[in-house]
């Protein structure tokens, strides 16, 4: 069997009472998919907050490496420093592909929550790019690796 062809799912969680496992957490394995990525970045939320700073200063790590980055969230809140500075990246960097789905589809919604970094590999789960998404709540996720997270990306590419 050529292990190439096969997907694979590994469950990923956030908060003290999922640690029944050695599950890993949610915030570092979005961390190393970020810090390996080689070509192409998908990220879509429902909402960031300034709670994920981290999170916007590893998207432009890969930026300045020449990495393309499509990152799409329901709507940013003007309010908020990230929301600030996700536009000045947007004006920034040519291949920083900002969409906020409300407006460009107005009457419509975005409620994903999915990184997939290099059509390879993928996490999706139930954390918005938040604190509490990312670090504060009780969260669960999935790593997938293998050739079914081309569609994934191919689904994200139609938004």
């Amino acid at each position: 069997m050529d292990t190439q062809k096969i997907t694979t799912a590994r469950i990923l969680t956030i908060g003290n009472r999922l640690k029944k496992k050695e599950f890993r957490n949610i915030d570092t394995v979005v961390y190393e998919l970020l810090e390996n990525a080689m070509e192409q970045i998908h990220l879509v939320s429902y909402v960031i907050t300034d709670g994920a700073m981290w999170l916007v200063d590893l998207i432009e790590k890969n930026l300045q490496k020449g990495r393309s980055v499509k990152f799409i969230v329901n709507e940013l809140d003007p309010s908020k420093r990230i929301t600030d500075r996700l536009y000045s990246m947007s004006l920034k960097y040519r291949d920083f592909d900002l969409v906020e789905f409300s407006k460009r589809y107005p009457g419509e919604t975005i409620h994903a929550k999915a990184i997939v970094v290099d059509r390879r590999k993928a996490i999706i789960g139930s954390m918005n790019f938040t604190w509490g998404g990312m670090v504060g709540n009780h969260e669960i996720g999935v790593l997938i690796e293998g050739p079914d997270v081309e569609d994934l990306a191919y689904v994200l590419d139609l938004i």
